[in-house]
């Protein structure tokens, strides 16, 4: 049966870079961000909206919830079947779906609420034998930024970015920083309750490089348990898209924002960020 590779992480973390790399392979299928409400993206057989559409009727809101655990796990296990089935039909030995967090919530909400996993999730663990690949982005602040960015001038990816100069909202960023902290512990948690040998777990800052093949060795690395179960070369994981790990941002605020952060409980994040986001020279 065809396997499901999902790669899992936040918006801005590279989750997209990654997916395509992985899928880059002969013996592979690139189904995305199978969740996304863009027209295109719906117009595809892969899409959930699409399958939706088909099965049971056109969703008005992205969100489709579940009041009973029983539920939600038949509806995720005829989604993810569905998956399967494209996969088979292409003859691909695996599918790369690439899951960002706030998905989790399209089946239902309870699970943010408490401990309890995400049933899309353990659909994938229990009953899907799936593999999992997390990857955290620890320089929450220029994720903040690229966010703000991306929502304010529609700029998504920063090949395609313009130097642009921004105030920073100092509660707002402390307020995401929190969030995006638990968050990704949590589901670092949640992952790792799938057998060791098909989750890898990996920092952006540590995944890409700025040229070549785009991956570094050392995520190559971390993903050899996976890519030798799948049958992936270490050779076949590349991608043209070179991610630029320092921000072209300038925040003309900043040593406000750093005043704030000063000894703080995010003091030492921060300070680090601000250094490797190339910010630390408008602070003296």
């Amino acid at each position: 049966m065809t396997k499901i590779l999902a790669v899992i992480g936040s918006q801005r973390a590279g989750t997209t870079v990654l997916a395509r790399a992985l899928s880059s392979a002969a013996n592979a299928s690139y189904f995305g961000e199978i969740f996304h409400c863009d027209p295109i993206e719906r117009s595809k057989k892969s899409n959930y909206f699409s399958w939706h559409g088909e099965c049971f009727g056109k969703i008005k809101s992205p969100s489709h919830l579940f009041t009973d655990y029983k539920s939600a796990e038949r509806h995720c296990k005829a989604f993810l079947q569905h998956l399967v089935a494209i996969g088979e039909a292409a003859h691909s030995d695996f599918i790369v779906i690439d899951l960002k967090y706030p998905v989790f919530n399209f089946i239902e909400w309870p699970w943010t609420e408490g401990h309890q996993r995400p049933t899309l999730l353990h659909t994938l663990i229990e009953l899907f034998d799936s593999y999992l690949l997390h990857i955290v982005r620890r320089n929450l602040v220029d994720v903040f930024i690229s966010r703000m960015r991306a929502e304010q001038f529609q700029i998504w990816h920063l090949d395609d970015a313009r130097t642009i100069s921004c105030n920073l909202d100092k509660h707002q960023l402390e307020d995401f920083i929190a969030m995006s902290l638990e968050v990704s512990s949590r589901f670092s948690r949640l992952v790792h309750r799938a057998p060791h040998e098909r989750v890898a777990e990996l920092i952006y800052e540590e995944s890409f490089v700025s040229f070549g093949s785009g991956i570094s060795d050392t995520a190559k690395d971390s993903l050899s348990p996976i890519l030798e179960s799948l049958r992936i070369s270490p050779s076949d994981v590349r991608t043209t898209i070179s991610k630029s790990l320092r921000s072209k941002l300038n925040v003309a605020n900043i040593k406000e924002i750093h005043a704030h952060f000063f000894g703080g409980e995010f003091d030492d994040l921060f300070r680090s960020s601000v250094y490797f986001g190339d910010y630390w020279h408008n602070l003296s």
